[in-house]
C-alpha cells in the first residue's frame, strides 16, 4: 500500500526523515482508504490504481515479452518482488544463466486515452540501466506522421542513473516508428536539450534539472519521488513532486494506452558497460490514473483487444 497510508503519525515522521515517504497531502478516500497526492488536478477522479500491498497483481500487470533477451540481459519474472511497507521491486541482478531484470505493463488489462497519470517510486543508483514508468501504444508509428491516430511512447519519466548526473532523468514523448526517422525536436521554444537515450524519431522532451525545478539538490535515487504527466487533448505537462518541468503540444496521442513499468537497458545496448553495478532496483510506492472531470477530454474507449506492441516497442 501507499507508504503515508501504512504507517502511524509516529513511524510515518521517522521514515520521512530517511527519505522513505512523503506526508500526506489529503484526508483519506473513504471508499479505498487512499490518500491522494497534492498534485492531483482538481476535479480529477480516480480510475486506475496498484498500491502494491503484496505479490504482483497479475489481473492487473503482465510481464512483457518474459524470459526474451533484452539487450545484454533478459527478461523474468523472478526480476519483480515485493517489499514492506507495500513497494514494488523491479530489480536487475546477476543469475547463474546471466544477468536478468523486469518489464511489466497492463497491455492485456487496461489502456486509457488521456487523463492524470500519477508514480511514487525511487529509481535505480546503477547506470547502464532505465528505471522508468511509460505509456505506449501498440499502433506506434501506424499511420506514419499521425500520432494522434496512432499513438506515442509518453516517458512520465526515465532515469538513467547516477553517473549520468544532470543527463539522469528524463520526460518526454516519443512518436513515429522507432527506426527510419532520424528527425529530432525539442518543445515550440527550442530551448529544451535533446533526450540522451533517443532512438531516431521524432521527440519532445526534457532532461530534468531537479535542482531548478526547485525539487531537491540530491540525487533523484536517493528518496522517493512523485512523478506526474496530464494529457489532455492538446498538450502534455509533466511534472516532478507537482513542480512543472515541461509542456508540449507535439505528439498528442488520442488513442488508448497501457501503462508500461520497466528497468532495462537502452535500446540498441547489446553488449553490457564496465561499470554497471548489479543488483539495482527501482522502487515503486505506487501508480494511480486519474479521468478528467465529466465532459472534459472525455476518453476514447480501451480495447483489451488492440494490436500486439512487442515487436514495436523499444524502452524508455
Amino acid at each position: 500500500m501507499s507508504a503515508a497510508r501504512a504507517l502511524g503519525a509516529a513511524t510515518w515522521a521517522a521514515a520521512a526523515l530517511a527519505g522513505a515517504i512523503a506526508p500526506p497531502a489529503r484526508p483519506a478516500e473513504p471508499s479505498t482508504g487512499i490518500v491522494h497526492s497534492a498534485h492531483v488536478p482538481e476535479g480529477y477522479t480516480l480510475d486506475w490504481h496498484d498500491e502494491f500491498d503484496g505479490p504482483l497483481d497479475t489481473a492487473k500487470w503482465a510481464h512483457f515479452l518474459a524470459d526474451r533477451p533484452r539487450g545484454w540481459l533478459r527478461l523474468s519474472r523472478d526480476a519483480v518482488s515485493n517489499a514492506a511497507p507495500g513497494i514494488l521491486l523491479l530489480t536487475a541482478s546477476d543469475t547463474e544463466e546471466g544477468p536478468v531484470s523486469a518489464w511489466i505493463t497492463t497491455q492485456p488489462s487496461y489502456r486509457r486515452t488521456r487523463g492524470y497519470f500519477e508514480i511514487r517510486a525511487r529509481p535505480q543508483t546503477a547506470a547502464g540501466l532505465r528505471g522508468a514508468f511509460w505509456l505506449l501504444a501498440a499502433t506506434i508509428g501506424t499511420p506514419a506522421a499521425s500520432p494522434w491516430h496512432a499513438g506515442a511512447e509518453i516517458d512520465v519519466f526515465s532515469y538513467a542513473g547516477d553517473a549520468e548526473r544532470d543527463r539522469a532523468l528524463s520526460q518526454g514523448v516519443f512518436w513515429e516508428s522507432y527506426a527510419g526517422t532520424p528527425i529530432v525536436r525539442t518543445n515550440e521554444a527550442g530551448q529544451v536539450r535533446l533526450l540522451s537515450n533517443a532512438p531516431p524519431q521524432r521527440v519532445a522532451g526534457t532532461l530534468v534539472d531537479a535542482a531548478l525545478a526547485g525539487v531537491t539538490n540530491a540525487l533523484p535515487s536517493a528518496a522517493f519521488h512523485v512523478f506526474g504527466l496530464r494529457w489532455t487533448e492538446r498538450e502534455y505537462v509533466f511534472t516532478l513532486d507537482g513542480h512543472e518541468t515541461f509542456r508540449t503540444s507535439q505528439g498528442v496521442s488520442q488513442v488508448p494506452q497501457f501503462l508500461c513499468l520497466s528497468l532495462l537497458p537502452p535500446a540498441g545496448v547489446a553488449e553490457r558497460p564496465r561499470d554497471v553495478q548489479l543488483p539495482a532496483s527501482l522502487r515503486v510506492d505506487y501508480v494511480r490514473v486519474y479521468a478528467p472531470p465529466p465532459g472534459t477530454n472525455a476518453p476514447a474507449p480501451a480495447s483489451a483487444a488492440a494490436p500486439d506492441a512487442a515487436a514495436a516497442a523499444p524502452s524508455p
